[in-house]
């Protein structure tokens, strides 16, 4: 939503992309986006609850603090990149393992790779 939304004043792109981990340890999700980029001073508050750059009633700032929370609490991480007017990527890293319904091991998933992506035209 917020890449869809950082594109809308001009031919957007947003790229969405999965992949392994050379390690194997690891399956990525990266989002990139050509919109307006997020400016430095921003970069550090962006996972802050509540933080939001957008008009009253326009956001509420929780998506990418519930994001970083659910992510963190399954063992991941979540990387962003930014350059003001050229765009943003973020980054989701989560452990290929995960705890088997008894919580005392660990069950193998099975990732696959994929790769979309959108252009906005309007």
């Amino acid at each position: 939503m917020n890449a869809t939304e950082a594109t809308q004043h001009k031919v957007g792109r947003v790229e969405v992309v999965t992949s392994l981990a050379p390690s194997a340890d690891f399956v990525m999700l990266t989002v990139t986006d050509n919109g307006e980029g997020i400016p430095a001073e921003n970069l550090s508050k962006i996972f802050d609850p509540f933080f939001t750059t957008k008009p009253e009633g326009k956001g509420v700032g929780l998506g990418l603090a519930v994001l970083y929370g659910i992510v963190e609490a399954h063992g991941g991480e979540v990387d962003v990149k930014s350059k003001p007017g050229e765009g943003t990527t973020f980054t989701v890293k989560l452990p290929v393992t995960a705890p088997d319904s008894a919580g005392t091991g660990h069950l193998p998933l099975t990732p696959s790779a994929g790769h979309a992506s959108a252009t906005r035209l309007d």
